[in-house]
């Protein structure tokens, strides 16, 4: 996709650059870099005065502050995390947070892993579930490593079994050969 910029403007003391597609779509970025769509700000729109008008809801957003408590189930080890969802990033859609450390970040707004927050006896007994898990994911993964380790001294790998395929072949058409040799 090729962007094409066609404006440059200051919304709300942020300098964004407006550009259009070869197939009509309107998008703005963040000044200062190659319009890409890791950098757009907002769009696709169909025109100019649309994406205008997205970029004044976002304006208005991004100067609002919101705490929505969440759950979040990290999802390679059942480790429960607590956090607050402050807003959603302009560009990817995912939903910007702060865990309950204070550590800023962003979730995937197509993550099967939040939930509802949990409190009281529902919050105690999800978490000793959540470290069932752990405990099992530990001895999981110690497991495949010992079995990686016993198996190891009996690898062939992808070349050396093609070599070994190469060799029965070879070793299959040379006794084919010497019957054919053999037979009246």
């Amino acid at each position: 996709m090729t962007f094409t910029k066609y404006t440059r403007r200051k919304i709300d003391q942020t300098w964004l650059v407006f550009t259009v597609t070869e197939y009509g779509t309107f998008y703005a970025h963040a000044d200062g870099e190659e319009p890409s769509r890791e950098n757009m700000v907002a769009g696709p729109t169909s025109t100019d005065d649309e994406l205008r008008a997205v970029l004044k809801v976002k304006v208005k957003e991004a100067k609002l502050s919101v705490a929505v408590p969440f759950t979040y189930v990290v999802p390679e080890n059942g480790k429960l995390v607590h956090g607050h969802a402050r807003g959603i990033h302009a560009s990817t859609g995912d939903v910007l947070v702060t865990w309950q450390g204070g550590a800023k970040d962003s979730v995937s707004n197509w993550s099967s892993s939040v939930y509802k927050p949990l409190a009281g006896e529902e919050r105690v007994a999800i978490e000793a579930l959540a470290a069932r898990v752990r405990v099992k994911v530990v001895e999981l993964t110690e497991a495949q490593t010992a079995l990686m380790e016993a198996i190891e001294p009996h690898a062939l790998g992808g070349k050396k079994l093609a070599e070994e395929v190469r060799k029965a072949i070879t070793e299959k058409m040379a006794e084919t050969e010497k019957m054919a040799e053999v037979a009246p």
